[in-house]
């Protein structure tokens, strides 16, 4: 299985979830895995949680920013 295919399945099972407790578990794991990163990191993780979607840049493929496409 690819990793791909690992988290489209995790994902759709975390999206069925109805248990109060899991999803806590699922926050605090999710918590725990920022505090390795370094502090700059972090910080632009926290600015990039605060902009309004409205405001986001869409994400493109490298190869289509090459190609003038983007």
């Amino acid at each position: 299985m690819t990793i791909k295919q690992r988290k489209d399945k995790l994902i759709s099972w975390v999206a069925g979830l109805d248990n109060e407790a899991m999803l806590c578990m699922l926050e605090e794991l999710k918590k725990d895995s920022k505090s390795g990163l370094p502090k700059q990191i972090l910080t632009l993780l926290d600015e990039s949680n605060s902009v309004a979607p409205s405001e986001l840049t869409e994400h493109t493929s490298s190869r289509n920013l090459l190609k003038g496409n983007a």
